[in-house]
């Protein structure tokens, strides 16, 4: 229960610097953002396993507040508002993460999934036979889905072969379904 007492009035002095700041008064600005910092840094802490992160979310967060406070009519509490932005970037932070785990997840069921096909000795023939007619097609291609079967991430093949990373998955997505062709029907078209 102390605490809620000490964040209540650590909130009603952040609203209070926040009113000198407004009017101008730089000494109250500085304030009024190491004690934000202070703050968010103790709620990411709680919330966030990585340091890192955790450190970027407090610093989107405090580059947003100071992107706009300025202009903004607080009618009942400054705390409230920067602390629903702080809300705003966490959620946006959780859903990310979980997007990031999911295509993680993802490439590691396809790299498993392509190491156990070519233990096959008829399907590895099937699979270099195709990977050379999409080379004499699209030579891009067969780069691409050489280094990814290497192990190399998007942005690492996007890197080596100076392509944006939107381009190379958009090409890897495309590689992938015409080796997926010629692999069921032993050619396709181009």
């Amino acid at each position: 229960m102390d605490w809620m007492v000490g964040r209540l009035d650590t909130k009603m002095d952040i609203d209070a610097v926040y009113k000198s700041a407004r009017t101008g008064n730089r000494q109250a600005e500085t304030q009024l953002f190491a004690d934000l910092t202070d703050s968010f840094h103790v709620l990411a802490r709680h919330r966030i396993e990585n340091e890192q992160d955790a450190q970027e979310l407090v610093q989107d967060v405090l580059l947003t507040v100071a992107q706009k406070y300025r202009e903004l009519q607080v009618e009942k509490s400054f705390a409230a508002w920067a602390y629903k932005i702080f809300e705003h970037k966490l959620f946006t932070y959780y859903r990310s993460k979980q997007t990031r785990q999911r295509k993680v997840v993802y490439m590691e069921d396809c790299d498993r999934a392509t190491l156990t096909i070519t233990s096959d000795p008829e399907l590895k023939r099937r699979l270099l036979h195709c990977l050379e007619i999409i080379a004499r097609t699209n030579d891009r291609y067969a780069k691409i889905l050489n280094l990814r079967f290497q192990g190399y991430s998007g942005a690492e093949i996007s890197t080596a072969l100076g392509y944006s990373k939107n381009s190379i998955l958009s090409s890897l997505s495309r590689a992938r379904a015409k080796l997926k062709t010629c692999l069921e029907k032993g050619d396709f078209q181009r």
